[in-house]
């Protein structure tokens, strides 16, 4: 294409070259398209911060390195369609706690990502604004940042025992209607 752009053309090929230019520009806006898809849409949780929303890299080394180290995959409690990526020697490593997870009476030590799952393929995905807004919200309501690991496992164990027992009562009251 460059060389067609320094050659004199005669004026009928005139319309052939924009169509090559044309169609080149769609390739080229595809690739970068595609280059987009590679990047997915996570929630990222590192300790003693806020969690955020962001891009990154949809590969395996990506999810490393922003955990430190290597990874482990377990869902989001509260939906099976969000994985939760932490650092599998986060407790042996001795990383901070991060968030509680009261529904397994534990917690994550160290930075974490949440992305989707395509449940069917294992797959992992972008997240819907629906999975961000819960995702965010729980790590904000869960976070135990401040906590030693001790109090870490001790506060998700009572938050867990709270929770068991509204979903109890909750059964109760529905039972009754």
């Amino acid at each position: 294409l460059r060389t067609a752009h320094h050659q004199e053309c005669p004026k009928d090929d005139t319309k052939d070259i924009h169509g090559t230019a044309a169609k080149l520009s769609i390739e080229r806006r595809t690739m970068e398209n595609e280059k987009d898809e590679e990047m997915i849409r996570v929630v990222v949780k590192e300790v003693g911060m806020p969690p955020e929303e962001r891009m990154i890299p949809n590969t395996l080394e990506s999810l490393q390195e922003r955990v430190g180290g290597l990874i482990e995959r377990t869902s989001l409690p509260t939906d099976s369609s969000v994985d939760v990526w932490c650092n599998e020697e986060g407790l042996i490593l001795g990383l901070m706690p991060n968030i509680i997870t009261p529904e397994f009476n534990e917690f994550l030590a160290g930075d974490i990502v949440i992305a989707g799952c395509d449940e069917e393929t294992g797959e992992t995905i972008s997240l819907n604004d629906r999975q961000v807004k819960n995702a965010m919200d729980y790590c904000e309501r869960n976070n135990c940042t401040k906590l030693t690991y001790e109090g870490a496992l001790i506060y998700s164990k009572e938050v867990g025992k709270r929770l068991k027992a509204e979903k109890t009562i909750k059964t109760y009251k529905e039972a009754e209607l």
